[in-house]
């Protein structure tokens, strides 16, 4: 069933309007009221969304959030993860505060459920569906559909800010998928559809090994005699990885299915419940 986001707004606003008048307490998140998540599920960011521009009625642009990285800046001394020649993944084990991480998740997690499909094209925007030959749930916003829910915009242009994309080629699509313990995704490219450009930001708790192989090795046995370019633990509980460049366009991620794995250098990880959000321009 299609979301009929003009009529959650509407209803947000009614809401919005009553809760000024009650005094409805703030949370420590910029903009983000105790009624925003699981009421009215994306109504209740989506009202709150401007363009860019802004919206012709007065209102500013939604503000970047305030991160944990130094200076609001990714960095090469910082967070340039280098192996030989791919020098185009950056990773911030710390990036969203706290208190947002918590938010966004709840938001998630309290999206309405679709039904199940095999296609992720097929994907509606803003809800969950089940992807049957994966055995787990995704979510697709893409603005190109919809404007984005404020929270996402916010995201979005705080991306932008940290310097995760260029400012002409902001983010504007977001895929979101939720992995149970042991579940992972195969080896892959975001293609041409997007800039190369990717930045996945993770929830939930759980660690995983990020793996970046190269192209060539898209046959499973020729996988098994080698060692990934680049792997990186992925901490879930806001980090940041982005990657760009040869990284995205002559390499594949993946993710492995295993309940417990160990890094190159002998550390154990044992696999639990975790969200990501990955961001892309799409062209």
């Amino acid at each position: 069933m299609e979301i009929d986001f003009r009529e959650l707004r509407r209803k947000e606003r009614r809401a919005a309007k009553r809760g000024s008048s009650s005094g409805v307490k703030k949370t420590g998140v910029t903009g983000v009221t105790a009624t925003g998540v699981g009421v009215t599920g994306v109504g209740a960011w989506d009202a709150q969304s401007k363009s860019t521009a802004g919206d012709g009625l007065g209102r500013a642009p939604p503000t970047p959030y305030e991160t944990e990285l130094p200076r609001n800046t990714l960095s090469d001394d910082a967070h340039l993860v280098s192996n030989g020649d791919l020098k185009t993944v950056y990773y911030a084990e710390r990036f969203l505060k706290q208190a947002l991480g918590r938010e966004l998740l709840a938001w998630l997690q309290a999206l309405p459920g679709g039904g199940d499909s095999n296609d992720p094209v097929a994907t509606q925007n803003g809800t969950w569906t089940k992807m049957v030959h994966a055995n787990r749930r995704v979510a697709m916003f893409d603005s190109a559909i919809s404007r984005l829910p404020c929270i996402l915009e916010r995201l979005c242009r705080t991306l932008v800010s940290v310097g995760a994309f260029d400012p002409s080629r902001p983010p504007n699509h977001v895929l979101v998928n939720e992995y149970q313990p042991g579940q992972g995704i195969m080896p892959h490219t975001d293609g041409p559809a997007y800039d190369s450009a990717t930045a996945t930001i993770s929830l939930g708790g759980s660690d995983v090994i990020f793996k970046l192989w190269p192209r060539e090795y898209d046959d499973e046995e020729a996988r098994r005699l080698t060692e990934p370019t680049l792997e990186v633990v992925l901490h879930g509980n806001g980090s940041l990885v982005v990657f760009t460049g040869d990284a995205y366009i002559n390499h594949m991620h993946s993710i492995d299915e295993v309940l417990e794995e160990t890094t190159s250098m002998g550390t154990k990880i044992a696999r639990g419940y975790r969200v990501s959000l990955t961001f892309r321009h799409k062209k």
